[in-house]
């Protein structure tokens, strides 16, 4: 009977010392071909562009491109590879950001080694891979200030100032009523009971 042929993940952290140790686990794994560990999104980027693998876990900050640059550009080329970041930060906004550009999957490298692996297993399956480490109210609501119109995310920011809707019809030269439908439309949008609510969720999300 064949055996199954071996998902192939590359690793790509700037963080030397972090990288190396778990690309020592990595390689310890049935079933998987590390194949290879870059330490700056420039080359990972031209290395994923000449030859896709499977998997790619991703930290967030790096030199050259961002893990989320990297990302947005492998996915403008219709890369199929399935990615997850893999970082230090798990900020709600920040796995916001990170689901919007394209990523499949957010793991944190506080996360056990089994929750990771776990995690591998369920991203080659085609599924999203959330780490249990993860405030998920606080994304859902990140989630929402990214579907959000420009003129609601103006408004939202301008509510965050403490502005009145009055004040900021005349800032932006709308009608209050309209400054209040867009209210409304927030308030909607991230589950909230009222425009404080609203502005509580926003500040506790980081946007």
């Amino acid at each position: 009977m064949t055996s199954p042929k071996p998902l192939s993940l590359v690793l790509v952290d700037d963080h030397r010392m972090v990288a190396d140790a778990m690309s020592e686990w990595l390689k310890s794994l049935p079933g998987i071909d590390l194949r290879g560990v870059y330490f700056d999104g420039t080359a990972a980027l031209a290395a994923l562009s000449a030859s896709p693998p499977d998997l790619a876990l991703v930290d967030q900050s790096m030199p050259g491109l961002s893990g989320l640059e990297l990302v947005r550009a492998l996915r403008s080329t219709g890369c199929p590879t399935r990615f997850a970041m893999l970082t230090t930060y798990g900020h709600p906004m920040l796995v916001a950001e990170a689901l919007d550009a394209g990523m499949d999957g957010y793991l944190l490298k506080e996360d056990s080694k089994s929750e990771i692996l776990r995690g591998i297993a369920d991203l080659a399956k085609g599924e999203c891979v959330l780490s249990s480490n993860l405030d998920m109210d606080g994304v859902r609501d990140a989630m929402a200030t990214l579907r959000i119109t420009a003129r609601e995310r103006e408004i939202l920011e301008l509510l965050i100032q403490g502005l009145s809707a009055t004040d900021i019809g005349k800032r932006l030269g709308i009608g209050q009523r309209t400054v209040e439908t867009h209210r409304n439309s927030l308030v909607a949008k991230f589950g909230a009971r009222n425009a404080l609510e609203l502005v509580r969720k926003c500040t506790e999300a980081g946007f």
